[in-house]
């Protein structure tokens, strides 16, 4: 697993602008993005870290959901 790489020392969640068609929608809605991040976290004891998007209506609602996951 990659947790277990040497060097890996944290996982970035690049939930601001994903690669991949339709992702951007988990980084604007804050339940969305909590789930993803939840179910990251649920597979590591590594830091999450969060990059989120400027194109959120409210992104401190998702910055809050995020961390509370």
């Amino acid at each position: 697993a990659l947790a277990q790489t040497p060097g890996v020392v944290a996982f970035e969640l690049n939930i601001s602008c994903p690669n991949v068609e339709g992702g951007l929608l988990f980084g604007q809605d804050p339940a969305l993005a909590a789930e993803v991040t939840r179910a990251v976290r649920e597979t590591t004891d590594l830091p999450v870290i969060v990059k989120l998007t400027p194109s959120a209506t409210d992104v401190v609602a998702v910055a809050r959901a995020v961390e509370e996951a």
